[in-house]
Parts: C-alpha cells; structure tokens; sequence
C-alpha cells in the first residue's frame, strides 16, 4: 500500500517554503525605502533546485531556485542577500554616508556587541556623537565612538573638525561570506559563524560618497513578479497538503478495516 504519509511530509516541506518565500519577499518590498537594505532570498530552497551563477548574490554554495520545483519538498540551504550596490541618492547632509563598493559595512556599537550596517543615516547626538537613527555609536578603526563637537565634513574616510582637525578614520569591515550576516532588525548585521570574523580596514576615499545614501537595491519589477509567483506556489502547495492529508486519512481508515 503507498505510503501517503510521506507525501504528506513532501507536501508540507513545499508549503513551508512557499510560506517562506512569501515572507522573504514581502520584507524586500516593505523595506524598498530603507537607505543600504540589501534584497534577500529566502534560506530554504527545493530540493530540485539547479545551482546557476549568482553575480553579487553572496553566500555559500549559492543557488537559484527554479520556480517549478517549488512543490519537490525542500533542504536547508544558505540564506543570500543581493551585493549590489543600490542607487546612490544626494541628501546634501554632511552625516549621511553612502557605500559607492559591495560587500562592506559600517562597525556600529550595541549593548550586545558590535552590529553592522550599509545604511549611513547618521547624525550627531547632543554630545557630538556619531550615531544611527536608534542612537547606537558609529565605529571608528580604533572601534571607539566617533565624537566631535561641532559640525563635521568628511574626506578621503576620514571625519574633520570645523577647524580642519582630525577627529577619527573611518572603518569598514569585511566578511569572507557576507551571506552569513543575520537580520537584527533597524537596518543591522550580525555575523553568524558561517560569515566568519570581520576584518576591519580604513575608508577610502572611493569607497564613502558623504552628502549621500544608498537607496534599497530591491527591484519593485522583480519582487512584484516574485510576489505573484509565491502565491500561486502557496496556492499550489496548500492544495497538495489537503490531497495529501485525505489520502493518508483515508488510507488510516482503510487499514483499520483490515
């Protein structure tokens, strides 16, 4: 007698991934506004997928899901955020940086460690220092807090005193597998094991545009085409557990009957 009970496993593993999909992609859209937000694909891909090469999609063993194969059941994989730099926007604010390279994050301290980030919405706090929107401090490369009394200009990813002085040297840290970084929430990264330890350098010039922001590099056209695609995955998904689910049941009532 078939066993329905591992079809009802298949089933579910497909309407989890959709269920999955759906959210991952939702995210993208609801942050297509966030200066540095990075697309991401979802962490769980079919087991039918076929590996293509990904461009500025980093992470491990990366791969492209084939939306066909969506209902094949699915396997942990790795979790992928788009490098790709996102479009370069003037706001003519001296405390607004943009990454113009990929792959690289300003050092910001947290109560729980050092978090990172690409969104370079900066301003100065009543004490002069550097800080995101939350008020968490922005790093420097001797991983203290930026602070300057008074109004700052940046040059060559160093940060001046009205007067011209230096005050600090901006940092930039690197992971050998960005795709490791894990969402914290507010526009941070935090490194899992798989990103490995940062490597902290000093900001060029060519690498920080101050005077700009870095738009979301999330495609409308793309994540909207994705957003149609999952839903009717989902639709799909959730037709084959129900088939699945009165399968098994009815097989359970029949082997009672014997």
């Amino acid at each position: 007698m078939p066993d329905y009970g591992f079809g009802v496993s298949v089933a579910q593993t497909g309407l989890d991934s959709a269920r999955l999909s759906l959210q991952v992609t939702a995210n993208n859209l609801a942050n297509m506004a966030t200066p540095g937000f990075q697309a991401q694909l979802p962490s769980r891909f079919t087991a039918a997928a076929v590996a293509r090469p990904v461009g500025l999609w980093a992470g491990a063993g990366a791969v492209r899901v084939l939306p066909e194969a969506i209902a094949a059941g699915t396997v942990e994989g790795p979790s992928l955020a788009n490098m790709a730099v996102g479009p370069l926007k003037p706001t003519g604010v001296a405390t607004d940086f943009a990454l113009t390279v990929p792959g690289v994050y300003f050092p910001i301290g947290t109560a729980h460690g050092i978090a990172y980030t690409r969104n370079g919405a900066f301003h100065q706090s009543s004490q002069g220092m550097l800080v995101t929107a939350q008020g968490n401090p922005v790093l420097g490369l001797n991983m203290k807090p930026i602070v300057v009394k008074g109004p700052i200009t940046v040059q060559n990813g160093s940060v001046y005193t009205a007067q011209g002085k230096l005050a600090a040297k901006l940092a930039l840290a690197r992971f050998t597998n960005p795709g490791g970084l894990q969402n914290l929430g507010n526009s941070l990264l935090t490194p899992t094991p798989a990103a490995g330890r940062a490597t902290y350098v000093p900001a060029l010039g060519s690498d920080v545009e101050p005077g700009y922001l870095e738009g979301s590099n999330v495609s409308l056209t793309h994540a909207m085409g994705a957003l149609i695609t999952e839903q009717v995955q989902f639709t799909m998904s959730a037709k084959a557990m129900q088939q699945a689910s009165s399968l098994a049941a009815m097989t359970a009532q029949m082997a009672k009957g014997l």
